[in-house]
């Protein structure tokens, strides 16, 4: 277990380090290299500032005036490096975070579909968030203060013993620092261990929060406002309990720490001192120990700060490798397959067969009841199919799998002959298009939403998308036309504009092929006669699979096919299927396809 754990954290913690560039990679060297620096130029002023006591008063005060030239340049040079590399450092944390970040997002719209049926939206992007600063605090504390201080101490530890002192005082402190290192691996396992329990409650608060607020328009009108706000309650005073054992485990190891600290000090100094009186150290050696123990001190004290990063840091990484240790969705290209081809595309599905996954508490993934049972049909090129039948009949599932966001095996779905298996995913994505039935916008201008399927089109292009989808009208309504800001998920407009505006997306894309989830859904009979009417005209050359809620939709399809359980339970056209009085018969007898379906 601890083995998977360190693998999970090795592999999330290379991620960002492959992602950097090669200026970055030398921005980390630099800073490490003024740290290790400045931690060996100041582990050497105690011994400079012990000549300078032992020579005063000796020789001529020139060669003391050395020493203490060379004791303030070590003292003030150290903290002259250490403020060079946290000069380096500031700036360069905000843009490796950039980078960072990006790295793991593109890591999560990375992983296959099943992925997001396992984790709550809300909790992945606190994970992500914790991650990220995970990854700064894991570097800023071995880099920045454990190496360091380790190599100050150790450097500390090899002057003493042969700089002449006793060799009980050099042991006393060789065993303070060890016995104060001994305390520091305590205390990191012990607030890493807690701080996991932490960080479960404030991913669930997060996932919660996230929750409440994308469902703030059902919440309050079922009146449920102090069900929903309970819930979030709950989990905060889950967290407050988790963070209060937390608080009290750090502040029992600072107790115990201050307490390490003041006994030492009065073993080392008072042995020290006594050597002194005793006539076998000098004044000078009392004042190096003296200086090496609170250099010592000093440090070791602000690892307790460090354990407690480091572990915060660590534990939320590995948490985020956990969440993105399954495998990505890559799939190479064959050796000749070029792009896909601006035409419409051919689809054919052979004995298609497609399970869920779930999780049980322990991790482990299993399959299902099937979702798909050995589909089977052909759609050629320019083609236009249906699919039809109860919710959970497997329509919206085939969909996905045709746009990728599920893996499929080899030999089952091929389009244009080519296995699917085979084809890179962002090859395959950028010749569909999906339109579905609740248009998701962006909290954006209505133009940023538009040229997000075609970052670079042209305003010629998209006018003709606009109308296209019937939003010419909108356009004159709106102050500020393309520039107006929508609102978060498009609340500035009705469902009907949404959804127009997911139409004109789709056709702003030039796809090869349309899968339409119900499109006119939201709107009136009126606008969507006329709306039908140009959608037939945008996919004239285009293949086209429409999932229908509506039958009166799809009449003019080449060919539907009626799913019930996963399977394909009747196929032909619309008068095929009529005269065949099954399935797609009773649905469209129950009020003409507009119930029941």
């Amino acid at each position: 277990m601890v083995g998977r754990s360190l693998k999970e954290l090795w592999i999330v913690l290379l991620r960002p380090w492959r992602a950097m560039t090669s200026r970055e990679k030398l921005s980390v060297a630099a800073i490490i290299s003024l740290s290790v620096l400045g931690s060996v130029v100041v582990s050497f002023s105690p011994l400079f500032l012990s000549f300078v006591v032992n020579d005063l008063g000796k020789t001529n005060f020139f060669a003391s005036f050395i020493f203490i030239l060379i004791y303030c340049v070590a003292v003030n040079g150290s903290r002259a490096i250490l403020a060079a590399g946290t000069f380096l450092f500031v700036p360069f944390r905000k843009q490796i975070e950039a980078r960072i970040e990006r790295a793991f997002y593109e890591d999560v719209l990375g992983q296959e579909g099943n992925f997001f049926l396992h984790y709550k939206i809300g909790g992945i992007g606190r994970d992500i968030h914790d991650a990220t600063l995970g990854y700064m605090r894991i570097f800023s504390a071995i880099a920045l203060s454990i190496f360091p201080i380790a190599l100050q101490e150790i450097i500390a530890v090899v002057i003493v013993m042969r700089s002449g002192l006793p060799l009980d005082v050099a042991i006393c402190l060789f065993v303070f620092i060890v016995s104060y290192g001994i305390l520091y691996f305590l205390h990191f396992r012990g607030e890493t261990a807690l701080y996991s329990k932490t960080s479960v409650h404030e991913t669930k608060t997060a996932s919660i929060t996230t929750e409440i607020l994308s469902h703030q328009e059902i919440i309050r009108s079922f009146g449920r406002e102090d069900i929903a706000v309970g819930s979030l309650v709950r989990a905060r005073e889950e967290g407050a309990r988790a963070w209060m054992l937390f608080s009290r485990q750090s502040m029992l190891h600072v107790a115990l720490r201050a307490a390490l600290a003041a006994g030492g000090g009065i073993i080392i100094l008072g042995l020290t001192g006594w050597r002194v009186w005793s006539g076998t150290a000098s004044v000078g050696d009392f004042v190096m120990v003296s200086a090496y123990l609170i250099a010592t001190i000093m440090p070791v004290e602000q690892l307790g700060y460090v354990a407690s990063e480091l572990g915060q840091g660590m534990e939320a990484v590995a948490r985020c490798g956990r969440l993105l240790s399954r495998p990505r969705m890559q799939k190479t290209a064959d050796d000749n397959m070029a792009d896909v081809p601006d035409k419409p595309l051919a689809i054919d599905v052979r004995d298609l067969t497609f399970s869920y996954q779930e999780e049980d508490r322990a991790g482990a993934a299993g399959d299902i009841a099937p979702a798909l049972c050995n589909v089977t049909f052909s759609l050629p090129a320019g083609g236009k199919l249906a699919l039809v039948g109860r919710s959970g009949s497997g329509k919206s599932t085939l969909a996905k799998l045709l746009l990728g966001l599920y893996p499929v095996l080899p030999e089952h779905v091929f389009i244009d002959s080519r296995d699917v298996a085979t084809l890179p995913v962002g090859q395959l994505r950028n010749a569909i298009a999906l339109v579905p039935q609740e248009a998701f916008l962006f909290h954006d201008t209505l133009r940023a939403n538009l040229l997000f399927a075609k970052p670079d089109a042209t305003e010629h292009e998209i006018e003709r998308a606009l109308e296209y989808a019937g939003l010419t009208e909108l356009m004159v309504r709106l102050p500020e036309g393309l520039e107006t800001i929508v609102g978060s998920q498009g609340a500035r407009l009705s469902g009907g504009e949404r959804q127009r505006v997911s139409l004109a997306r789709a056709f702003l894309r030039k796809p090869r092929l349309v899968i339409f989830d119900e499109p006119t859904s939201a709107l009136d009979a009126a606008t969507e006669r006329a709306l039908q009417e140009r959608i037939a005209e945008m996919t004239r050359d285009v293949t086209t699979i429409t999932i229908a809620h509506r039958l009166s939709t799809i009449v003019e399809s080449d060919e539907i096919l009626v799913l019930d359980g996963g399977r394909v339970v009747e196929r032909g056209d619309h008068a095929t299927l009529l005269s065949a009085n099954g399935l797609y018969a009773a649905f469209w007898k129950d009020d003409f396809g507009e119930k029941g379906v």
